[in-house]
């Protein structure tokens, strides 16, 4: 199916270990609707979040409504609250829970990695990665609008409260923010940052 329409429903108590696996979540590849996931945990190597692996749509497709609460996802490479690699447009979705890939890189609250925008989204909890980590999305070369991050987020380079890599607009970040190179309360490295703020500490060995 091109894509999964949850209709708003709620899948809780899912396990999914596939810790040598990459193309990990509710779906491996594909697109998802209005879709909830609750207490759940997700781990493999990459591409892995709770909604989808790898996010694949038609051109014209905006994915809203999904959201996570009191999940586990962890991977090592494009690793992602609701999205390892996210391919459309996203709005109207909130991630509660832990993102992390103790030794890979494109790390988000959100989507590891996004080459569309994400507006309207929130992430609480916390996100650890190597490189290019951020609360909501760890690299884009779109937007972040209008969202939060409430939580630590942590990594070595390009490490972000809201992006590792990214433009960040009427967005902020409440939590401390950790790495070794290009970090920053907002984004780790930003090419377009308005109205936004961060209140917390930022730490750079």
């Amino acid at each position: 199916a091109r894509c999964l329409y949850g209709n708003g429903h709620t899948l809780s108590n899912i396990s999914v270990d596939l810790s040598e696996c990459s193309y990990v979540g509710v779906v491996s590849e594909g697109a998802v609707q209005d879709l909830m996931v609750k207490n759940s945990t997700f781990i493999g190597v990459d591409y892995v979040g709770s909604i989808a692996g790898k996010e694949k749509h038609s051109s014209s497709l905006t994915i809203t409504s999904c959201s996570a609460e009191g999940v586990n996802v962890q991977g090592e490479n494009y690793v992602g609250g609701l999205f390892g690699d996210l391919q459309a447009e996203v709005q109207d979705c909130i991630v509660k829970g832990t993102v992390s890939a103790d030794n890979g890189d494109y790390v988000g609250g959100i989507a590891g990695y996004a080459t569309k925008d994400i507006n309207q989204c929130g992430f609480e909890g916390e996100v650890k990665g190597i490189e290019y980590v951020g609360g909501i999305v760890g690299s884009s070369n779109y937007d972040v609008l209008k969202s939060y991050v409430k939580g630590d987020v942590v990594g070595s380079s390009y490490v972000g409260g809201v992006s590792g890599y990214g433009g960040c607009l009427n967005s902020y970040h409440i939590g401390n923010t950790t790495g070794t190179s290009n970090v920053g309360g907002i984004s780790g490295y930003e090419y377009n940052a308005r109205n936004c703020y961060s209140y917390g500490t930022v730490s750079s060995d």
